[in-house]
């Protein structure tokens, strides 16, 4: 049993045909999605990044908010309260670039050496 698609996309008209479960995409079709994938995994990363670094800062200044409502604690707390944000944001960051040179090395490791590529 074999049918074709045709899709019209950003990018124009392409052709996909299935043929027992299986899809059969050119070259050029095959390095698009090898490209958008690559790209939405990088946006997911930075969007990680950037929540992973924000959050600490606005939970400590949340929580001096409501120890100032709270408790009448002087609007001095602010300033330790933003340090320790500060201290956790870069923990985080320190920990999340760790992480991801770790699976860096990883995939370079993983690599076969070719002809001419020896490391």
């Amino acid at each position: 049993m074999c049918s074709n698609i045709i899709i019209n996309d950003e990018y124009g008209f392409f052709e996909v045909s299935f043929t027992g479960g299986d899809v059969q995409m050119d070259e050029k079709q095959q390095n698009r999605r090898k490209y958008l994938s690559e790209i939405a995994k990088q946006l997911s990363w930075l969007t990680q990044l950037g929540l992973s670094l924000i959050t600490p800062i606005l939970l400590c200044i949340l929580g001096c908010v409501f120890l100032c409502n709270k408790f009448g604690v002087g609007e001095w707390i602010f300033i330790p309260g933003f340090i320790l944000g500060l201290g956790a944001s870069f923990m985080t960051g320190y920990k999340f670039f760790l992480s991801e040179s770790a699976k860096s090395k990883k995939d370079k490791d993983k690599r076969k050496a070719g002809y001419n590529r020896h490391t």
